[in-house]
Formats: C-alpha cells, structure tokens, sequence
C-alpha cells in the first residue's frame, strides 16, 4: 500500500473521531425532559402553595339569650348544637356589669377562635336602651335582634312548656337566635334615640301626675265627704 493511500485513512479516522466526540458532548449539554408538573392536581397545587395562603377559618356561631329587667340582666350561652357554651351569667345595670358579660364574651373568642355573636333579647320596656348601645359597640362580629314580649312567651311556652324563670326566658331567646336566625335590628341614630329617651319620661311624667291628681282627689273627698265633688272623688266602700 502507498503512503498516500495510508495517510487518507487516518484522516478519515481522526474525522469520524472528532464528530463523534462532537455528538457526545452536544447530548450531555442538553437538558433531561421530565414529567411536567399537573395544574389539575389537588397534591401539587397545595404543595405548590404559598405557606401563608391558608383558608379562613369558618366563625363559630354562640347564641347569646338575654332577658333584661329594671336593676339587672340574666343572660345564657349557647353553642351550635344548642348546648351550654358558657356559664349563664347575672349582671346588673352598671358599668361593672357590663365589664362582667365583656369578659365573659372574651373568653369565649379565645376558647372557639373566630365567633360570630348572635345576640336575642328579651325586651321589657325601656330597660335594655342602655345594653343595647353596649352592644352595639363591640368590636366581634354580630347579629343583635329584638322580640316583642309575646312572641318570646309564645316561643318559650312552646319549647319548655308552663317553665318561667329568668334562666328560661333566656334560654329561649338564645335558641331562637340560632334556629331562627332573626334578621338583625336596625342601629338607631343617637339624637332618635335621645328623642324616645326624652318622650318616655314625659309620658312618664304624664302619669305620675294624673296619680297624684288621684291621690289628691281622694283625699279631698276622705277630709269633706259632703263637698260638691265628694261624690265622684270619694274612694268605693271598704276602703
């Protein structure tokens, strides 16, 4: 063989070396295909969440009853299955009461974490305008409802039959907040508020002086029975 003929062999050697060479390093370089992440799959969407994206936690519902009275209030705490959330709790009008059913609502938020408060009262007269403004200024969140007596009577006669007591009637109202889910009372303006304030006591005034008026007539006709107008003042026989 010549030595033309030898030295084109090795070339095309060292060629075919070279380009295969070539090939393998191209196909190192070149990334691994793997499986692609799902965005249909729950797993990964959750692990592919961010850590602070959590849901909101659904707010625990705590039925609050409470039937009020001229010197003080009883009020009854209830949970979602109509069981004692609390103990009850007696309160006076004064700012001392209040602080006591304030604490009281706090330890419940600290116990069930997120609460939704759905207030029921219990009105007699005008007694509850000062506890309702109490709680209308809380910062929980809240539904604050009101019911005429007899509708509450009708309620509680219903549910606990000839039972009546303080501790029933607001167990009653505190039921009924949460079965029923009364639409919540409108917030009153202060002047209107001050307005009924201040027709309440006239009327108020009203009637204490047609009683004293009474009372005068009454005596006028004990002292002199034989004057003119003894005859429609003067009280009935036996008394």
């Amino acid at each position: 063989m010549s030595r033309s003929c030898q030295n084109r062999r090795r070339a095309a050697a060292r060629t075919a070396t070279n380009q295969d060479a070539g090939c393998a390093v191209h196909t190192a370089a070149m990334p691994t295909e793997g499986p692609v992440p799902s965005t249909t799959d729950p797993r990964t969407s959750r692990s592919s969440a961010a850590p602070g994206d959590t849901p909101a936690a659904t707010p625990v519902a705590i039925g609050i009853g409470i039937d009020t009275s001229r010197y003080g209030h009883h009020a009854i705490f209830l949970d979602a299955d109509l069981q004692s959330a609390a103990p009850e709790l007696k309160f006076v009008e004064s700012a001392q009461g209040y602080q006591q059913l304030q604490s009281r609502l706090a330890a419940l938020r600290q116990k069930h974490g997120p609460v939704h408060f759905h207030f029921r009262l219990d009105v007699a007269g005008s007694y509850a305008d000062n506890l309702l403004a109490f709680l209308h200024g809380l910062p929980e969140p809240r539904t604050i409802s009101c019911g005429d007596p007899q509708r509450n009577k009708n309620y509680r006669a219903a549910i606990f039959g000839h039972k009546k007591s303080d501790a029933t009637e607001a167990n009653a109202t505190a039921r009924y907040a949460l079965t029923e889910k009364p639409k919540p009372m409108p917030v009153v303006a202060p002047a209107v508020q001050q307005l009924c304030q201040i027709a309440s006591r006239l009327e108020s005034q009203a009637r204490h002086c047609t009683r004293v008026v009474n009372q005068l007539h009454n005596l006028l006709g004990r002292t002199f029975p034989n004057s003119p107008s003894s005859s429609r003042t003067s009280p009935p026989a036996g008394c």
